[in-house]
């Protein structure tokens, strides 16, 4: 469904199946996605954070959608505090860098 743009009945069976499978953290993840799809940023981050918090081992990915979220969503804090992290993370990179310096900047 979530392929084929029908994020609200992807939603809504991802959020019955998750109710009998709560520790899977691909289908948290593209929760996260849906919601943010659908608009519903404060959801999507919601989600997100739960997997950082549930020890996902690929995080750089999950801080990049979630400062995203909070670059749409207005909150700034939010979003330099994530990028925080992620600029700490192994994997980071050069864009990371970038985009964490001239928000830094521009705050």
């Amino acid at each position: 469904m979530f392929e084929l743009g029908r994020y609200t009945e992807a939603r809504d069976i991802l959020l019955v199946y998750l109710e009998s499978h709560p520790e899977d953290l691909e289908s948290i993840i593209r929760l996260g996605d849906i919601y943010s799809a659908l608009g519903d940023f404060t959801s999507s981050s919601l989600y997100l954070n739960n997997v950082i918090s549930a020890g996902y081992k690929n995080k750089s990915e999950i801080e990049r959608r979630l400062a995203y979220n909070y670059a749409a969503l207005g909150d700034h804090a939010g979003m330099l505090k994530v990028l925080s992290y992620l600029i700490q993370e192994a994997d980071v990179t050069e864009d990371d860098y970038a985009v964490a310096i001239s928000l830094a900047l521009r705050e």
